[in-house]
């Protein structure tokens, strides 16, 4: 899509943080801009009575490999939540 290929980066992320909270996403939060430590947006949605939080990595490339992939997996693993869990989103362009 021409338009998203003209935003840098961190215009895909605040784009993407806008579209996640129109979609009814509760705490829709970006995280650092540098040394997020594979977490791009932050957020939480609750299902059947259960809190839980979503972290997003962005990519804004056409391809990702098995070192960003590991990144979010770590990201995840390492994220301190109150709630019950702990699930990632991972869009790309």
């Amino acid at each position: 899509m021409a338009v998203l290929d003209d935003l840098s980066g961190f215009e895909f992320e605040d784009l993407l943080e806008d579209v996640f909270r129109n979609l009814g996403y509760e705490n829709v939060r970006q995280a650092t801009k540098t040394a997020d430590e594979g977490r791009d947006i932050l957020m939480e949605e609750v299902v059947d009575g259960t809190r839980r939080a979503i972290v997003v990595e962005c990519k804004h490339t056409g391809s990702v490999g098995r070192p960003v992939v590991q990144k979010l997996h770590s990201a995840i693993a390492t994220f301190d939540f109150d709630g019950e869990g702990v699930t990632e989103l991972f869009p790309r362009c």
